[in-house]
């Protein structure tokens, strides 16, 4: 899955753990993350609240401290 910067926090993260569709910007960034790299370990992004309790945080936990 593509690699791609948030346009919130500016860390990188990955179009399935981010907020990225509806509308795409122009500048191609995610608009939020759920999820983001640093020093190569998944850690939560800055749209982690906004994250959907049931559906999303659950299987998104499951990479956190692990690596990318």
């Amino acid at each position: 899955m593509p690699a791609i910067d948030c346009a919130k926090c500016g860390g990188k993260t990955n179009t399935a753990v981010a907020h990225w569709l509806s509308p795409i910007r122009p500048d191609k960034k995610a608009h939020e993350c759920y999820l983001r790299v640093e020093n190569g370990i998944w850690v939560k992004g800055c749209g982690w609240d906004n994250a959907d309790p049931v559906y999303e945080k659950p299987s998104l936990e499951n990479y956190l401290g692990k690596k990318a």
